[in-house]
């Protein structure tokens, strides 16, 4: 058993100053300011904070690997480590628009790294698109598909693991919405230039979230809300994107206001450049370019994020004004609330995974704990 001492716990609903805290076959135990030590390792955290381990439902790579371009489980692995060097314990690979060849080889790799991942590292799958809007691809390449096909594989891979679709509503209509949440995919709206109207529909049909709010979707007018209004005005959830280049803080701080709070939850949208020294890449076969942290390809347009989810939470602290706690639940807590696993992951609290994320003052990460073990990396 593992003793973390002198540290401040956010448990996911609350501080505790000051206290203890044990980690025992691969779970959390025994959280208070008394405890027994009986333990081989005592660690004193010297007032550093313990968080949830992070939670990333939108990962498209990492240190120099796509999804896209290599869905295979060596590239899964690799990825997993690279995202947890910045306290992102659990994420959902991710292709966007794939070929359904390429989204079939992701599913298999998934479901092949989880027969030894008992903590979770990796706890869901997610195709965004290729069911979306052509006129809001934004860094998609379109792809021609097989409606029936890709329902039916949606269908089969929401029986093997959590699985999220990002999908434009006016593209696929509401039936098709219908049938998917009532098997159990995890529908979220995206890519999308659905009405207000189309939108509420979409979400009385099963749809329980929008994907990166704001991105990739008609603005909000004055006399057309579009998915951004209909997603605020609903009890849908959403992402965003809290790098401070995709989305204004004033935009996602009016979005948190009132009876949002709880709804909203931080995604990386990782691309290869995240975790990697290199500054050009390709993505859906244009150069991107990762200039100031943002990467944009060579049509202007943004192409994902080059930053983990642990620099969302930073950001949006010290950048954006969010309070620090609910900064931390948009990366853990809540994610984990969507793919419906936030009694093991996301919080710090007896029986849970012992994920976890030590940071100082800064936000800044000092050491990450998976499975109950400290991550040495090289």
């Amino acid at each position: 058993m593992t003793i973390l001492t002198n540290c401040d716990i956010f448990s996911g609903d609350e501080v505790l100053t000051r206290q203890s805290l044990a980690l025992r076959g691969g779970l959390v135990h025994l959280c208070g300011e008394e405890i027994v030590r009986p333990s081989e390792i005592v660690i004193d955290l010297k007032g550093a904070s313990v968080s949830p381990g992070l939670v990333d439902l939108q990962v498209n790579g990492g240190d120099g690997i796509l999804f896209n371009d290599d869905p295979s489980l060596n590239a899964i692995t690799s990825v997993v480590n690279t995202h947890r060097k910045y306290g992102t314990t659990s994420i959902c690979p991710t292709v966007f628009s794939a070929p359904i060849a390429t989204m079939k080889q992701l599913l298999w790799s998934c479901l092949e790294f989880k027969k030894n991942d008992k903590a979770e590292a990796v706890c869901g799958i997610h195709f965004e698109g290729p069911l979306i809007n052509p006129e809001k691809a934004g860094a998609h390449e379109p792809q021609t598909f097989d409606l029936d096909e890709i329902i039916s594989f949606y269908l089969q891979s929401a029986k093997l693991i959590p699985t999220i679709v990002t999908l434009a509503p006016e593209i696929v209509g509401n039936s098709i919405i219908e049938n998917l949440s009532k098997s159990g995919v995890i529908v979220f709206l995206g890519h999308s230039e659905a009405s207000y109207a189309t939108a509420l529909e979409a979400f009385s049909a099963g749809a329980v979230g929008t994907t990166h709010l704001f991105n990739a979707m008609t603005p909000l007018s004055a006399r057309e809300p579009g998915l951004v209004g209909a997603t605020l005005d609903s009890k849908s959830q959403f992402s965003l994107i809290g790098d401070g280049c995709h989305v204004h803080w004033s935009n996602v701080k009016r979005s948190l206001r009132g009876t949002n709070r709880g709804k909203a939850f931080w995604v990386s949208d990782a691309n290869s450049l995240a975790g990697s020294e290199a500054d050009t890449g390709v993505i859906a076969g244009k150069t991107v370019t990762k200039k100031n942290g943002v990467c944009v390809n060579s049509d202007g347009i943004l192409a994902g994020s080059c930053h983990p989810l642990s620099t969302m939470v930073k950001r949006s602290v010290q950048q954006g004004g969010i309070p620090r706690t609910e900064a931390l639940r948009m990366a853990s807590l809540y994610p984990a609330n969507v793919i419906c696993r936030a009694q093991k992951l996301g919080r710090v609290s007896e029986g849970c995974i012992a994920n976890l994320l030590i940071t100082n003052n800064e936000i800044e990460v000092i050491q990450v704990y998976f499975d109950g073990k400290l991550c040495v990396f090289e």
